[in-house]
């Protein structure tokens, strides 16, 4: 990993600064006022602007990032969250890398990668900082914990002790893994390959956890980082390779989030007016697929739905319908 020099890191932080202040004050700052933690920033404008920037934030995404997280604090905002996070989309294309092309050489660099959820585990809070104590001078040591287990201080800052430290306190943040498979369309018949992804902070708020739920399919921007694997109690010359997520995109949109425009709504009042309404929606539904038009019709029942009917006594009788397909 490369470290700045002093002069390069000033410059690094000047220059986003320029770029936010012209591209994304007003996005920034409305951000700030509702209260978000987060702004999406379209990579291309970044390439735009400074492609040495661009270059950089690919090839060096980890400590990139921190330098623009530490340019935010040059734009003049109040109530801006010390945790606050930037989220990069529209890499591009030779960033876009399949997951079964993975390979060392991408391990560090800033990557998208396109799949279907397969597994997700629940949302639990994670470790971000650890303080320690020094059993010998009382120093209380701050590590950041980018690892997989809690990693403890290398030496003490003030007497140089390097053993028996003790964890006093720690700050949590929320975090899931989720493993991505390749698409169906993209395997031809081939064995899906698959990647972890790893998840924190605004990334799974209740929101977007529905978009990184099994069955999703996303495209993830993120760091390419590689964890040891353990073999019978010894650490294994095999690595296991995951993506440290920095921005999720959902590929298919959930019901909840069509918008329905009144040209929209005028055409499905008089679609519901025609009398063939069954029919058209039978013949629309896989038209490539001569006939079954029983079981095209009862698919078209589950899409729909019905409408639910509260009997004289009370009694509810809900909307949904369940559908029991056999077939060969």
């Amino acid at each position: 990993q490369i470290f700045f020099c002093k002069m390069e890191r000033e410059e690094i932080i000047e220059n986003f600064s320029e770029f936010l202040r012209e591209f994304y004050y007003a996005e920034l700052a409305k951000a700030v006022t509702d209260g978000r933690t987060w702004l999406e920033i379209d990579f291309s404008k970044l390439d735009k602007f400074n492609p040495s920037l661009a270059d950089l934030l690919l090839n060096e995404p980890e400590e990139t990032l921190e330098l623009f997280e530490e340019a935010l604090k040059e734009i003049d905002l109040p109530n801006l969250s010390s945790n606050f996070r930037l989220r990069f989309y529209n890499l591009p294309e030779s960033s876009n890398i399949r997951i079964r092309n993975i390979r060392s050489e991408h391990i560090g660099k800033f990557i998208t990668v396109d799949g279907i959820v397969k597994r997700a585990s629940e949302v639990r809070p994670e470790v971000s900082e650890a303080i320690f104590e020094c059993p010998e001078c009382g120093e209380k040591i701050t590590v950041i914990q980018k690892e997989k287990n809690i990693k403890p201080p290398v030496k003490c800052p003030i007497c140089g002790n390097r053993k028996g430290f003790r964890l006093v306190n720690q700050k949590l943040y929320d975090a899931r893994w989720v493993v991505i498979e390749e698409p169906f369309e993209i395997t031809t018949g081939e064995r899906p390959s698959t990647l972890m992804i790893y998840l924190k902070e605004d990334l799974v708020s209740p929101k977007m956890q529905k978009k990184s739920d099994p069955g999703s399919r996303i495209k993830v921007t993120g760091i390419l980082k590689e964890l040891p694997r353990i073999s019978r109690g010894k650490r294994s010359r095999q690595m296991e390779i995951y993506l440290d997520a920095n921005h999720i995109e959902a590929l298919e949109i959930g019901w909840e989030e069509v918008e329905i425009t009144p040209e929209d709504e005028k055409k499905i009042k008089e679609l519901a007016k025609d009398p063939q309404i069954f029919e058209k929606l039978v013949a629309s539904l896989a038209p490539s697929i001569y006939g079954l038009d029983e079981i095209k019709e009862a698919i078209i029942l589950q899409m729909f739905g019905g409408e639910p009917h509260v009997l004289p006594d009370g009694t509810r009788i809900r909307g949904n319908i369940h559908i029991l397909l056999v077939g060969d």
